[in-house]
């Protein structure tokens, strides 16, 4: 049976788990965002809705909460209403009426079932650069899917009046209410002052948010106590499970890699640049004073030069700048060196229905300059260069957790294009600092392995059960 599935959101991602590919060939995806049209998503082509005329189907599913508008385009151009099956979307197949539900039958692996008939787990992703709840959704045990209603939601599709029986969150922004278990795992290894270690705090940290968090996910104990420096809480909250993202981190994938970046990708060393950000989007306040003439905020920087070493010795360098930051960076200076250069957005990393983790998991060099993504990173024992640039303007405007900073990153420090290009060189053919990598990797990870998932799913499963 030839299906198009209409939406391309996490309402959609929630139901390409429950179709039986084996009963269903998929030609394509359907939006009416424009931005998202005659793009990729899951491996195949987004049209536009006035391309269903030309295309041979035998249904069309509709995977959004808008499922009453997007019946009434298709009725007004001309579609066969049989061919149709509405809101597929958990929340609201319970408004289903029965020739619907019978219709699942033909695409579904299982018959239809009220969905709260099932205890109601929400993963809450706010973006896909490193999200611990969309590694979660991702790696998520058949046995899971088929006793718990599982929905990765974004910020917007939670309300305070959501029925959900426990949310896992990446940041403080959630439900707090005693009825619903709240599961924390935050988004990184805190680098960077966080929380109370900052003079300007969360005013929506309340007693409440406190109390009703029932679990904070770990690295390690050293994790825990920082992070609880940072969101005092009590000490049995937390949790050592390891960061369901870092799961990524253990698979290559050269199929993903071949589709993004082309087959020359395989003939070349890959870097990737991972800075973090300077504006605080809590003030808008400047933590950094980096110029943005070029990728690492250097005094001089010559492109062509740069371009040209890349080229000269097979390198290719993937730069994902903060989506805070997207703009400060003019990426038309590089539309010449598709050959050596990329840019990674979230948009397109959402489009594909992939996390950054599962590209950073094929890299063989990590430059960065705060970010807290080289920890993760430690798990790989892969090289790291650092560019901190501006560090005592950051230093004294945001501040660190860990210092002092040249023992707490594990990597030449450099401020040049000169120093730059000779780090690289000494990283990728004499690196001199995996032992001190490894020292740090002990300290910051209890667990080096691909099991932190399903360490997190089994603790959820354990919570649930004791949820009346």
């Amino acid at each position: 049976m030839k299906i198009i599935i209409f939406g391309t959101g996490s309402c959609c991602i929630e139901t390409l788990t429950k179709i039986d590919h084996n009963k269903v060939e998929i030609i394509g995806f359907m939006d009416n965002d424009k931005q998202k049209q005659h793009r990729t998503f899951n491996g195949k082509y987004v049209y536009n809705p006035e391309s269903i005329t030309s295309l041979n189907y035998d249904l069309i599913l509709i995977a959004s909460e808008y499922s009453a508008e997007i019946i009434n385009q298709l009725l007004d151009m001309k579609v066969d209403i049989r061919k149709v099956i509405p809101v597929l979307h958990p929340q609201f197949t319970k408004q289903l009426d029965e020739k619907y539900k019978e219709k699942l039958k033909d695409v579904q692996k299982v018959d239809y079932i009220n969905p709260r008939l099932k205890k109601k787990v929400a993963l809450l992703n706010l973006n896909n650069s490193g999200s611990n709840t969309f590694a979660l959704y991702k790696n998520m045990p058949k046995s899971i899917e088929e006793k718990y209603d599982v929905q990765l939601i974004n910020k917007e599709e939670l309300r305070d009046d959501s029925d959900f029986d426990l949310i896992c969150s990446t940041s403080i922004f959630s439900v707090y209410k005693p009825s619903i278990i709240n599961v924390q795992l935050w988004h990184g290894f805190p680098l960077k002052k966080i929380g109370t270690r900052t003079d300007l705090f969360f005013n929506s940290y309340s007693e409440d948010v406190k109390v009703n968090t029932d679990k904070i996910i770990s690295y390690s104990e050293t994790y825990s106590t920082l992070f609880n420096a940072s969101f005092p809480n009590s000490p049995n909250k937390y949790e050592i499970c390891g960061m369901p993202r870092n799961d990524f981190l253990f698979d290559k994938n050269p199929a993903l890699m071949k589709e993004i970046f082309g087959e020359n990708i395989f003939a070349k060393k890959i870097i990737m640049y991972l800075p973090t950000y300077r504006k605080w989007k809590v003030d808008m306040r400047e933590n950094g004073d980096r110029n943005w003439n070029n990728f690492f905020g250097f005094k001089k920087f010559s492109n062509d030069n740069f371009v040209s070493y890349l080229r000269k010795n097979n390198l290719y360098f993937i730069c994902k700048l903060h989506h805070m930051e997207y703009n400060q960076l003019d990426i038309n200076l590089y539309k010449d060196c598709s050959d050596v250069i990329k840019f990674i957005e979230d948009d397109e990393l959402e489009n594909r229905n992939i996390d950054l983790y599962e590209i950073i998991a094929n890299i063989d060099l990590l430059i960065t300059d705060y970010s807290s993504v080289y920890f993760d990173l430690l798990l790989t024992n892969i090289p790291l260069i650092f560019t901190p640039v501006d560090i005592d303007f950051y230093q004294n405007n945001r501040g660190f957790n860990l210092e002092p900073y040249d023992f707490w990153t594990p990597g030449p420090k450099v401020f040049n294009q000169e120093g730059l290009l000779t780090e690289i060189e000494k990283a990728l053919n004499h690196d001199s600092y995996k032992d001190i990598r490894g020292v740090l990797t002990n300290i910051v990870h209890q667990f080096k392995d691909n099991h932190s998932s399903e360490r997190v799913w089994t603790l959820l499963d354990t919570l649930l059960k004791g949820k009346s």
